[in-house]
């Protein structure tokens, strides 16, 4: 029979872990209407239950039968998981044992228990839970029982729990008058009832429900069997030390729920069991509760309950809607991404102050680029493509004499600002260099006749002075162009002037920079001879080239 038991047991439990895992599946939303309670009527803390079922017995008895058992049970819910119940059972226990005894015992027992109920579906359930619910329970009891144990052979009453000495000690069963101490005809013994359900909800008010039970019974005479040692005088026998004795039922429940008048503490129609908002008037559509800017947004949800706002934004206002809410917005009428301000080219820095506002920079610049990466936004940099240094605002100087690449004439070697970034020359380089530039003049520059195109047998001669130029970056020189007096004075200063310049053409085709060569025509107003002869007029018509002074 107890194995029987086991097997029931071991189901029981098995079809919770099934409700257990199902319940995520078949789990509906939790109802928050009084659906069948009618109108005006809400569900009531209060419940009875009725049950019935198997006992089953645990001792030093070798068989145990299962017998039945009814009971009522009292029940408050203090919070969905948290429940208290007053239970009363009424039941029969039964088993029999051969060795020694060679006998069968029936014992009835009443109980009486207080039970403290947790509802772990409610606790641990991961969704909304639907109409199960699983439950586990615990608590302190009274059981008043009276056993009778008879011979298997005869059923001869031949032992009973309830005498005058077992009444005054619980360790020895005696035969004698079977009335206990002061004539109370039921032994009482404290129980420790601990026990799960599996309850399945009809309707609001109704429920049925699976319940196993299991008793700690401060006693090892429930089953009129003495567990102690002791010899019997009268049989002969000793009996060894046995543990207290325990019994456990299963049983099948009906539960009743009450209901009581709906109660609505803010007057708004809507009861309290389904008023989210049960102290503030409200409406039916947000649950109860009130939306004072009426944006359709629940006060108790609303951040702005007083102004009217979108969803988006959790009701507060966004003027400018760009997601920024007008309380936080820096800018609430223009819509912006920083701190709702705008910012036109993305870079950080806010258009107002931002000093290339159309143009993606960096912070340290107030907004503008750095295409070159040397320190110096492009706005301030005159060299924006070329890394340079403060100093030149932005453009390169390569020998760090403070003349920046671009108008350094001497751009690897430091010089001078007031000569191009060249380094001076002094009286005696200058002096050195024009006489010999005089020297390869001796024999002036030929010109066709009254052209500004120099003759081929003058070639050399410029191309040793471009080359004695570049010997010598740091000077400048000027270029004069002289013509005789023969002819129109006008059109001689022209051809001196073309004359100069076209000497200034062949030594800039040479490697000279045009920025070292100034060039001027004097025509015929500085002869070096002022008489008419051939002789003379040939010395008047010449080019000459100075070294300039630093």
């Amino acid at each position: 029979m107890i194995k029987h038991l086991y097997h029931i047991i071991f189901g029981v439990l098995s079809l919770y872990a099934f409700v257990a895992q199902g319940q995520g599946r078949i789990g509906t939303q939790r109802s928050s209407t009084n659906t069948g309670l009618g109108p005006n009527r809400e569900l009531s803390p209060y419940s009875v239950s009725v049950r019935g079922g198997l006992t089953q017995f645990f001792g030093e008895m070798s068989n145990q039968d299962m017998k039945g058992m009814i009971g009522v049970s009292l029940g408050r819910a203090y919070t969905k998981r948290f429940s208290m119940n007053l239970d009363y059972t009424a039941g029969k226990l039964g088993g029999q044992k051969v060795d020694f005894f060679n006998s069968y015992f029936v014992s009835e027992y009443n109980t009486l228990e207080l039970l403290a109920k947790w509802n772990l579906t409610e606790q641990f359930s991961r969704y909304e839970p639907g109409k199960f619910n699983i439950s586990v329970y615990g608590g302190l009891g009274m059981m008043f029982f009276s056993s009778n144990a008879y011979d298997l052979t005869t059923d001869k009453l031949v032992r009973f729990s309830n005498s005058e000495v077992s009444g005054r000690n619980p360790l020895f069963l005696r035969w004698g008058n079977p009335r206990g101490k002061l004539g109370v005809k039921k032994t009482q013994e404290r129980v420790i009832p601990l026990g799960t359900s599996l309850d399945y909800r009809l309707s609001p008010q109704w429920k049925v429900g699976l319940d196993y039970r299991f008793y700690l019974v401060r006693s090892d005479k429930l089953d009129a069997t003495s567990g102690r040692r002791l010899v019997n005088p009268e049989e002969g026998n000793s009996y060894s030390d046995t543990p207290n004795d325990k019994f456990s039922f299963l049983s099948i429940s009906l539960t009743y729920r009450f209901t009581r008048a709906t109660r609505d503490t803010d007057k708004d129609g809507i009861p309290d069991d389904r008023d989210r908002c049960p102290d503030v008037a409200g409406i039916a559509r947000y649950f109860g509760c009130p939306d004072t800017d009426g944006d359709g947004i629940p006060d108790y949800v609303d951040r702005c309950p007083n102004e009217a706002g979108s969803a988006k934004t959790r009701g507060c206002p966004d003027s400018d809607g760009d997601g920024f809410v007008d309380r936080l917005d820096n800018c609430p009428n223009i819509a912006g991404t920083i701190q709702g301000c705008p910012d036109s080219d993305g870079d950080g820095v806010l258009d107002e102050l931002d000093a290339c506002p159309d143009v993606k920079g960096e912070a340290r610049f107030a907004g503008c680029p750095d295409s070159d990466g040397d320190g110096i936004s492009d706005k301030l940099d005159r060299c924006p493509d070329q890394p340079g240094t403060y100093a030149n605002k932005g453009c390169p100087d390569r020998d760090g004499d403070g003349v920046n690449d671009a108008e350094d004439r001497c751009i690897d070697v430091p010089g001078d600002q007031s000569n191009f970034g060249c380094p001076l020359v002094s009286p005696v380089q200058r002096q050195d260099l024009q006489a010999q530039i005089d020297q390869l003049l001796a024999s002036p520059v030929r010109f066709a006749t009254g052209t500004d195109v120099i003759e081929e047998g003058s070639y050399q001669k410029l191309t040793d002075i471009a080359m004695l130029l570049i010997r010598n970056p740091n000077t400048d020189i000027s270029i004069e162009g002289h013509t005789d007096d023969i002819g129109d004075e006008k059109a001689n200063q022209i051809l001196s002037e073309r004359r100069a310049e076209a000497v200034k053409t062949y030594l800039r085709e040479r490697g000279i920079s045009s920025a070292r060569m100034l060039t001027v025509g004097y025509g015929e107003s500085r002869p070096v001879d002022a008489s008419k002869t051939a002789a003379a007029r040939f010395r008047n018509r010449r080019v000459m080239i100075r070294v300039e002074e630093q």
